[in-house]
Formats: C-alpha cells, sequence, structure tokens
C-alpha cells in the first residue's frame, strides 16, 4: 500500500465536505474533468491558461501533483488530511477509482472514495518525524520514510492489508 498527504489548501469547504460524504478532495477547482487529458503536459497546458500570473515552477509543481492524485493512487491506498482548524489529522483507505464531481460544491470536485479510519488523530500524540512528514507545504505528496504508513495505522489499530 502507499501513504498519501492531502491537504484541503485551508478550505473550509473542502475538509467538512470530504469528512461528511466519505471522500478526500484537492485543490485546483478551475480545471475540469482531468480524465479528459491525453497527458500530463496538456495538463500544464490547461493550468497556464486558468492560472496566467503563476510563475512556470508553480504551474509545473500543479500539474504534477493533481496528475499523480488522478493517476497514481490506487484502491487500498492510504490517506492522510491535516484538519486545518482542529490541529487534527483524518486517516482514511481509498475505496474506489478517482471522481470528477461536477455536481459538488465547486472547491470539492476532484475527489476519491474514502473510508475514514480516524477523523480525529491528535496532531500532538504523533512522533516528530510522522508529525513533520505530514507538515509539507506542497497540496498533495506520497510519504515513504521510516515505515510511517505501518506505524500511523498501528497506532489507530488499524493492520496495512
Amino acid at each position: 500500500m502507499t501513504l498519501w498527504v492531502v491537504h484541503t489548501g485551508g478550505s473550509l469547504i473542502r475538509e467538512p465536505y470530504a469528512l461528511e460524504n466519505g471522500c478526500v478532495a484537492t485543490m485546483w477547482e478551475d480545471i475540469g474533468d482531468i480524465r479528459m487529458m491525453s497527458n500530463l503536459d496538456s495538463l500544464r497546458k490547461e493550468m497556464k491558461k486558468k492560472y496566467e500570473r503563476a510563475a512556470d515552477l508553480s504551474i509545473d509543481s500543479w500539474a504534477r501533483q493533481l496528475w499523480r492524485f488522478t493517476h497514481v493512487v490506487k484502491v487500498g491506498d492510504h490517506v492522510v488530511m491535516p484538519r486545518t482548524e482542529r490541529r487534527e489529522y483524518a486517516v482514511g483507505k481509498v475505496t474506489g477509482p478517482y471522481e470528477y464531481r461536477s455536481y459538488a460544491p465547486e472547491h470539492c470536485r476532484h475527489v476519491y472514495p474514502v473510508k475514514w479510519l480516524k477523523t480525529d488523530l491528535q496532531r500532538t500524540n504523533l512522533p516528530e518525524d510522522m508529525y513533520y512528514s505530514f507538515k509539507a507545504h506542497i497540496s498533495f505528496y506520497q510519504v515513504t520514510r521510516n515505515e510511517i504508513e505501518r506505524r500511523l495505522l498501528a497506532m489507530i489499530g488499524k493492520d496495512a492489508t
């Protein structure tokens, strides 16, 4: 399995929507259904059109994050969603493929269905390496070091299967 961290970008809409609707959602709501794009370069071009004032390095980083979110996450992977307002983390397991929910609120359209395993894991209870692994300043990334996925699941009373 794989462990992903999905930041909600400080959105007061995305986080409650994700918890209430059993999903994890990422940013870049101005970009439509990624499944309609043939490759990463076409996504970069679309992002450049939508975010014309953004630097090329930002566009590249955002495109790679969104492409990985929509094409690399697999059913059975685990996700951590930092809960901005509560200083907690939600931990879940991906239960279905990527969806573009055109009917969802504007900030909640790029999603994966998730079964939330724990929604109130206190930041203060985390070992230092785990805390800092969940704190990066990008929106979506994989955590691979120090067996953090296994240790996190053990901490919340779940196994890695």
